[in-house]
């Protein structure tokens, strides 16, 4: 399952699928993660972190806190900031710069992985994303008063 708002992403993956003999459904990612999981039953789910606000990252944090949740992969075109960069060496996330075929194979290896390994990836991922997550702290006024001693 590729939850994307990437048309040309969605695309050339869907083709690639197809030549695999595999199936690709298309789930839109402000859906209900975990409620999405139960309806589809996927075997992998593919995550665009592009997309607008923090969507991509409320909807990662919640698919993986459901003990449900496939193999989940993380994917991004924010490879040239360092700590995606860092994310990206490590195996955390995928570039969606990757060529179709050598994703569908970062795909096999993840539904070979037995249930222990995919526990620890989760955990692994959850902390990537809280690591990564944009920030949405609002500004907030600063009074013009705020150095002012308690007998001012």
């Amino acid at each position: 399952m590729l939850l994307s708002e990437d048309e040309m992403f969605c695309w050339n993956l869907l083709k690639a699928t197809i030549q695999a003999g595999r199936r690709l459904v298309r789930g839109h990612p402000a859906a209900n993660g975990p409620q999405m999981l139960r309806i589809v039953r996927p075997e992998v789910v593919l995550l665009d972190l592009d997309l607008h606000e923090e969507l991509a990252w409320v909807t990662a944090d919640a698919l993986l806190q459901d003990e449900n949740c496939p193999p989940l992969i993380l994917l991004t075109s924010n490879g040239k900031r360092s700590d995606f960069d860092t994310a990206i060496q490590a195996g955390c996330l995928i570039e969606k710069a990757i060529e179709p075929m050598r994703l569908l194979a970062v795909v096999e290896q993840k539904l070979t992985s037995t249930k222990a390994d995919q526990r620890e990836q989760n955990a692994i991922q959850r902390l990537v994303i809280r690591w990564l997550k944009p920030c949405s702290w609002s500004i907030q006024a600063i009074p013009q008063n705020r150095y002012w001693g308690i007998n001012e």
